[in-house]
């Protein structure tokens, strides 16, 4: 059976190219990966635009790229736009003595993935401020196979109480969904997540615990918990970057766009190291807001460590460890120690120039969700059949 990774290699050695759409709430970012030294993929150009995301914009963008090489396309989305969750169905059989065959198997999972649709798609509308019937199935992965407890490739032929079957799936709004429909060949999409899930996924596997991932945008901050095989959105916080920019501006009496100017010549090493100490004490009162409002999420999630990540002009090097006065604060840590800079090279070429340093952030960890997983084919076309009602984009088969 071959693995993601292999398939990956395979496909950039046929002169195919990855293209990795990152539409986020606040900003669109276009990476095109083609294969580089020792089989690992490397960032050919990177486009981003910053603003409220604009399909149309998004569409045209692409639509310039399409054509030339062959192409797989790699979609992540902001959580107003998209929720992925890592569950785990447990499937009862009402014969555990008989041989699990494919139409007891096809009539379970149609069974429970009903279930699951039906119980979850209030919370998902709610969550992403969309009616139920704008809530669409955009991409359902099987993440692995157990049946009473012990990991299999495929459960058909064996005997068993239960199969659990661990799925990643993926919702988008109506208008992501239609986007997606308009804009790629089905089949070339080979993922379909929400970032900041697939960050929180990658995040526990590589710490395996329970753990908190903080997304820092410009007017809010996304929270996502991992434990143990499930991994979801939490909560979005009233507080972005922006927030720090209007603290300072308050602070030193100047007006937001100086204070973007002092940001930007700070996070350009452009300051004497006095003033520097002095504008880290400034910041670190506001990021102390944060801090403490991360703290209270934790506490209610119920984890014990917390990733910031947060955009490139962001001072997230001031936010580690616990701070003094914020008591039984998760450990604060910067997301892109999630890898190590071995694990960040394994699959992908080290970057140069912060043209590509942004896109390269979170690259490494798409390419591992995307080759997480061995790809259990027969049963995933078995799972897309079920719930092809559900999915009105064409994904591979």
């Amino acid at each position: 059976m071959e693995t993601a990774l292999q398939a990956l290699r395979s496909w950039f050695s046929n002169s195919g190219e990855v293209v990795v759409g990152e539409l986020h709430g606040d900003c669109l970012r276009i990476t095109r990966l083609a294969v580089g030294d020792e089989g690992r993929a490397v960032i050919k150009a990177a486009v981003s635009f910053t603003g409220p995301l604009d399909f149309a914009l998004a569409q045209k963008q692409f639509q310039k790229i399409r054509g030339g090489k062959k192409k797989k396309f790699i979609l992540t989305f902001g959580s107003s736009h998209a929720t992925t969750l890592y569950t785990t169905l447990n499937l009862a059989r009402e014969n555990p003595s008989a041989v699990i065959d494919e139409a007891e198997l096809d009539n379970l999972i149609s069974q429970a993935m009903w279930k699951f649709v039906d119980r979850e798609r209030p919370r998902i509308a709610d969550k992403m401020a969309v009616s139920d019937l704008d809530v669409v199935l955009a991409d359902v992965h099987v993440r692995g196979i157990r049946i009473d407890g012990y990991k299999v490739l495929n459960p058909i032929g064996f005997t068993a109480k239960n199969i659990g079957i661990a799925f990643r799936q993926t919702f988008l709004t109506r208008a992501a969904s239609e986007f997606v429909r308009a804009t790629f060949p089905g089949d070339r999409v080979e993922l379909i997540g929400e970032a900041g899930a697939i960050a929180a996924n990658v995040s526990a596997i590589h710490n395996d615990t329970d753990l908190m991932v903080a997304r820092v945008a410009r007017a809010t901050t996304e929270l996502f918990v991992a434990r143990g095989r499930g991994c979801s959105y939490w909560s979005t916080l009233a507080w972005g970057s922006e927030n720090l920019v209007a603290y300072l501006a308050a602070e030193i009496g100047v007006s937001k766009t100086t204070a973007e100017a002092i940001m930007t010549r700070y996070f350009e090493g452009a300051t004497s190291s006095v003033f520097q100490k002095r504008l880290e004490h400034i910041l670190n009162n506001e990021l102390f807001l944060l801090m403490k409002k991360i703290t209270a999420a934790a506490k209610r999630a119920k984890v014990s460590k917390a990733f910031i990540h947060a955009p490139e002009a962001f001072p997230v090097d001031l936010i580690q460890g616990a701070p003094r006065g914020l008591p039984h604060c998760p450990d604060f840590q910067r997301f892109r120690d999630v890898l190590t800079q071995q694990e960040r090279t394994d699959n992908l070429s080290p970057v140069e120039g912060r043209s590509t340093a942004a896109a390269a952030e979170m690259m490494p960890l798409y390419l591992r969700e995307w080759q997480a997983a061995p790809v259990y084919e027969p049963l995933e076309r078995l799972v897309r059949r079920r719930v092809q009602w559900l999915m009105p984009i064409g994904t591979r088969e």
